[in-house]
């Protein structure tokens, strides 16, 4: 006898109806679990017991979705592969629809049916993942990106979307990946990424092995890819647009804080995710047009308490310096420092801590010099 039991049958507690009974197939008795309305190909698609739980826009939704999945065989050509990935972008980003939640307009499914949707797009990216071509990697990564319905969830969620922020930021190394970055619109997503969940990110947590917590793995990558691609004129431009310094500022700020209140780990980690997001905001300033922002934020005041919280780290004081020293020739920049003289003498604390760094030296020299240059009073507070 052969037996071929849905697994929906299992799942939920739902009642599955009548018992069945065997039927002939030759010389053989076959017992069938399987819904008599769906195929056994359904499994990877909308399995019985889900189809009768949504409305029937999202049942159609999904189908359309599932066959692209499906269709994503390892062996397939880069441009037809890319194809099909861009598809599945159209169809689970807004207005189309929130993610794997399915269109707006739809009655929601149940959490099980979305998490069920998500290991589907992701098992689906990962038969891919062994691929070599630039573009269809970031692709793929945009589409296990895509299955995140909050902002800072990509952060947050599982090892397929972690994966995919890390691959991202090894990409991103490469120059030639930069108009890709901005084409297929991955710089809002990695910005997502560091937008800070409403609970906080711990950076005291840590792993089972004492490596540092995933949610911090994942800011960091999306930054470090952020700080490569920022290099390019047309990505910058891009961010700057984007509200890019806006959306860094809340995250600026509360790892600023973590310097002076956090343990030695804490810190630490602190300090790798800072020294990368300021050169993405060192790429940013380049353009006059966010000087309003810096302000507005509070990301300028966050830059300049990296000087009071930590003038012993010189890589971050020297990122801090760089962007300063583009803002500073902007007046009202020049009277936001000027009207704290904590923020002066953090500077100048910076460069006496480190007198053989020529680097931070001039860059710092800069900026007091624009203060100097402004009134006689900021002269007397730089050298008093």
């Amino acid at each position: 006898s052969a037996f071929h039991v849905n697994a929906s049958n299992f799942l939920g507690g739902e009642p599955v109806g009548p018992s069945p009974r065997p039927s002939r197939l030759g010389a053989s008795e076959v017992l069938d679990l399987s819904s008599p309305k769906t195929s056994r190909r359904s499994s990877r698609g909308l399995p019985p017991a889900a189809a009768e739980a949504v409305d029937d826009g999202q049942h159609k939704w999904w189908v359309e979705v599932n066959a692209l999945l499906e269709g994503l065989e390892p062996t397939g050509s880069t441009s037809e592969l890319c194809r099909a990935c861009e598809s599945l972008w159209k169809l689970l980003r807004p207005p189309v629809a929130a993610g794997v939640s399915g269109p707006p307009d739809c009655a929601a499914p149940t959490s099980r049916e979305v998490l069920r949707r998500r290991t589907c797009v992701e098992v689906s990216a990962r038969r891919l993942m062994d691929r070599r071509e630039p573009e269809l990697l970031l692709h793929v990564c945009r589409l296990v990106l895509s299955t995140s319905e909050q902002p800072a969830e990509a952060s947050m969620g599982s090892t397929a979307q972690t994966n995919a922020i890390r691959l991202l930021s090894k990409l991103s190394k490469v120059e030639a990946n930069d108009s890709l970055f901005l084409s297929l619109e991955l710089l809002p997503l990695l910005l997502q990424v560091l937008q800070p969940p409403a609970q906080g990110l711990n950076l005291s947590d840590a792993t089972s092995n004492g490596g540092a917590p995933p949610q911090f793995e994942a800011m960091l990558h999306a930054a470090g890819a952020l700080k490569n691609v920022s290099n390019d004129a047309d990505n910058q431009r891009a961010l700057a647009k984007m509200g890019a310094v806006s959306v860094l500022s809340p995250l600026l700020g509360a790892q600023v804080l973590v310097l002076g209140e956090a343990d030695g780990a804490a810190a630490r980690r602190a300090t790798q995710l800072l020294v990368t997001m300021s050169v993405v905001l060192r790429n940013i300033s380049v353009s006059s047009s966010v000087v309003k922002e810096f302000l507005s934020s509070g990301c300028l005041g966050h830059l300049c308490a990296m000087f009071e919280k930590a003038p012993q780290h010189a890589d971050l004081c020297l990122n801090a310096s760089r962007v300063l020293a583009k803002l500073s020739i902007d007046g009202a920049v020049v009277k936001y420092i000027e009207a704290d003289a904590a923020r002066v003498h953090g500077m100048i604390r910076a460069i006496g801590a480190h007198p053989h760094n020529d680097s931070l030296l001039v860059r710092v020299c800069f900026v007091l010099g624009n203060l100097a240059a402004s009134s006689s009073r900021n002269r007397r507070a730089i050298t008093s």
